[in-house]
């Protein structure tokens, strides 16, 4: 089985080479959150590792070495986004909000200190955020803001991080495009033989043929089916003609599978009737012709 794409600047169907066969999922570069261990066809974990520029190419043109260079020639890194939260890149358009870094670029946690001198009245977990805050809950000298189930600290002075509740999975970058699976492969077939087909009924055929008095009958019909039967063109759809010489007094007309022949009667003015088969003429039309109906 083999399966085509469509040009259809050409109109041509071009076989793909056995193993370059993929289906649109999701792009090179992307990074999704994943619950398993090992990561999935045409992914890597995010683990910082170096790999091929070569085996993984695709991959090294979308990220180059915004995540590390590798060896610096034959490798380079993908993200290491083990214990990490990800974060917009740039600068936002909020006015005052923070702002990310440059793409693979990493940050430190930022630490909120605890301020302020007294203790807690027991070991309770709390962090002191304002000596002025009004807030209703207040605690401790000072009129301190203790905020509960945070961190537990016993003294005054220190810092924690910033962490919300969370729950770790793997994190996997899109490395390589994903070859199309087996049991797409009679769609697909399906497809082709549909595209072929529809193909083969907008392709438009053509035939060059001389026209005499003996190709007509008394109604000044030329039959283009029998025209063509007569070259040897049998079984196809006539769907137009064209002038290719000089008619000199006569003229026609295309009338679906045939041609209407008209002589000149008269110039001033100037008049037209049916040519006969007894009249004498030559001259040759271009016939289009399908090989089916639309």
């Amino acid at each position: 089985m083999s399966i085509n794409k469509y040009d259809s600047t050409t109109g041509d169907l071009t076989p793909i080479p056995s193993g370059e066969v993929m289906y649109a999922d999701s792009p090179i570069g992307t990074i999704l959150s994943y619950g398993g261990t090992t990561a999935p066809s045409g992914f890597l974990l995010c683990n910082g590792a170096a790999v091929s520029r070569t085996t993984y190419g695709d991959l090294f043109a979308v990220i180059g070495t915004s995540f590390g260079a590798g060896d610096g020639s034959t490798t380079f890194n993908i993200p290491d986004l083990r214990g990490e939260f990800l974060r917009g890149a740039g600068t936002n358009s909020h006015s005052g909000q923070g702002s990310g870094g440059t793409v693979g670029q990493h940050q430190n946690a930022t630490q909120i200190p605890i301020i302020g001198s007294g203790t807690a009245s027991s070991n309770v977990d709390f962090a002191r955020v304002s000596a002025s805050n009004t807030d209703s809950t207040q605690n401790g000298p000072g009129s301190m803001l203790y905020v509960t189930n945070l961190e537990s600290y016993s003294t005054t002075s220190g810092s924690y991080t910033s962490r919300p509740t969370n729950t770790s999975v793997n994190y996997i970058i899109k490395a390589k495009q994903t070859p199309m699976p087996s049991d797409m492969q009679g769609e697909i077939d399906d497809i082709n033989g549909e595209i072929t087909q529809i193909k083969s009924d907008l392709d438009v055929n053509h035939y060059e043929a001389t026209i005499t008095q003996s190709n007509i009958d008394w109604n000044g019909y030329c039959y283009l089916t029998t025209i063509l039967s007569n070259a040897g063109i049998i079984g196809v759809y006539p769907i137009g003609v064209k002038l290719t010489s000089e008619l000199g007094s006569y003229d026609v007309s295309h009338q679906g599978y045939s041609m209407r022949v008209f002589k000149e009667l008269g110039t001033t003015p100037k008049t037209f009737g049916l040519a006969q088969p007894n009249d004498t003429f030559s001259f040759k039309v271009m016939i289009y012709y399908r090989t089916s109906i639309l």
